[in-house]
């Protein structure tokens, strides 16, 4: 069922989040976000203080913005990327045959599990594994030693034609080559299907610059049910097609306040929901792409962030927030299942296999940064 993207947009998460009534300017907005996000590094900061073993102020890892680090710390960051396309994959052939990489590795579980991950209990705390899975990949077999860099984009200036992440010197590469093109079409695995076209933006090419204008994917697009050759070797460059005006609207100071005051998950949860879809579709080409879209780089820095701001809304109260969760089984509850629990599991498929226990966790295990598989903070 084709519907329009004006029809599709609650679908992906984009909901009003009523700006308008917000009882401040953006200058206290800035200033509301600012503190929030010292209130809750600062928080979770006395947990690892009183802790002398497990993780601890000591060996907890820092995820910082991109722009924030050095050339040389942003270099190290890319070329372990690099390393990553260039490591064998683990997956087995018969199951991934287009695969040729560990970082395919990783593409091909975000395609295969896309059906429940999204608009459902799953999508944050499993979101939350996937990104960590990527950091421990590229610590662990590629001698990287700092965090997942976040893009920052609450900050008014998330247009990524203008932003530190997108541009040189020290940046993963600009817009996609401007070329003519049509909407994109975006498919949503509902029972039944639906899907929705959204419209040009302003590159539509292939990555020109930067460490990853050479790239190719292998896997995609889509994927079951919407198509059945996604895991077959589909060698293509990678397409981004900034949309300036979703990311400008959207990704922003007020917004983020918004997101983060309520005390409930339901309503934090689907005004982070705007804020992700807009993410992926201002950086556009591959990130149109439910399924594939982290063939492109970028997809773990925006996803990153979408866990920073659900870091920093848990670590505001963190006795109340901390083991809140909603939403079903299935994505977009379609179709109708029972409602996910702390007791909920999931998996990273061969990519569990780094953890101990094979990579199965609650939702539960998977609520704090610094417990269960992970520590790490961000600032």
């Amino acid at each position: 069922m084709l519907i329009t993207i004006k029809t599709i947009l609650p679908i992906l998460g984009a909901l009003p989040l009523l700006i308008s009534a917000a009882p401040f300017t953006i200058l206290d907005a800035q200033a509301r976000y600012d503190q929030y996000r010292a209130d809750s590094t600062a928080a979770q900061k006395v947990v690892l203080a009183a802790r002398s073993t497990g993780c601890t102020l000591e060996n907890v890892i820092v995820r910082k913005e991109w722009s924030t680090l050095t050339l040389q710390a942003r270099k190290e960051y890319t070329d372990a990327v690099l390393c990553l396309r260039n490591l064998p994959p683990i997956s087995p052939n018969q199951v991934i045959p287009g695969a040729r990489s560990r970082f395919d590795d990783l593409h091909a579980a975000h395609i295969n599990q896309t059906l429940w991950v999204h608009l459902s209990a799953y999508f944050l705390p499993w979101h939350r594994l996937f990104v960590h899975a990527y950091e421990k990949a590229l610590r662990d077999e590629c001698g990287y030693s700092g965090g997942q860099p976040y893009w920052e984009w609450s900050a008014g200036d998330a247009t990524p034609a203008t932003n530190a992440l997108f541009i040189e010197p020290g940046g993963i590469g600009g817009n996609g080559e401007v070329i003519t093109h049509e909407a994109s079409t975006i498919y949503i695995p509902t029972v039944p299907q639906t899907s929705g076209k959204i419209p040009p933006g302003t590159g539509g090419g292939c990555i020109l610059d930067g460490p990853f204008a050479n790239i190719t994917n292998n896997l995609g697009p889509q994927g079951p049910p919407t198509v059945t050759t996604a895991f077959n070797y589909n060698p293509r460059c990678v397409r981004r097609d900034f949309r300036p005006t979703s990311t400008r609207n959207t990704l922003k100071y007020e917004n983020v306040t918004l997101a983060l005051e309520p005390a409930d998950f339901f309503t934090f949860s689907r005004r982070l929901d705007t804020m992700h879809s807009a993410g992926h579709a201002g950086i556009g080409g591959m990130n149109d792409d439910l399924y594939a879209g982290n063939g492109d780089p970028a997809f773990y820095f925006h996803h990153s962030q979408v866990d920073h701001v659900w870091t920093m809304w848990q670590a505001l109260d963190l006795e109340n927030r901390l083991m809140q969760i909603s939403g079903t089984l299935t994505i977009s509850n379609s179709p109708p299942s029972p409602n996910g629990t702390l007791d909920t599991t999931m998996d990273l498929g061969y990519n569990g296999f780094a953890y101990e226990n094979g990579g199965t966790f609650s939702i539960r295990e998977l609520a704090s940064t610094i417990d269960g598989p992970f520590c790490y903070i961000y600032e």
